[in-house]
């Protein structure tokens, strides 16, 4: 899937590999782990069978997101977008919105 970023703190994380955004390692990890599966994957129906990702739809405050586990309770935050090449994963954030 084609993949864009709400910001370039997100994008640098994923490429630049001396960055970690105040991230954990772990953390960092996890997220550059994510981003290859999202990008090899058809589309969103692929998530669910990743088994340790825990996809899930949010409710309340991030309706219209999703989320992916990363390290701990951290999540990678992401909704979708359209465009004439179809659709498109956004990266909103890296949460801890359990706390």
């Amino acid at each position: 899937m084609r993949v864009l970023f709400a910001n370039k703190k997100l994008d640098r994380l994923e490429y630049d590999s001396t960055y970690t955004g105040g991230f954990s390692r772990d953390v960092v990890r996890s997220f550059r782990k994510r981003l290859d599966l999202i990008r090899a994957a058809q589309d969103e129906r692929d998530f669910p069978h990743l088994g340790a990702v825990c996809y899930e739809k949010l409710k309340g405050d991030r309706r219209g997101q999703w989320s992916m586990r990363l390290a701990g309770r951290w999540r990678l935050i992401l909704q979708y977008a359209y465009d004439d090449a179809g659709k498109i994963v956004v990266i909103l954030d890296i949460a801890d919105y359990h706390h």
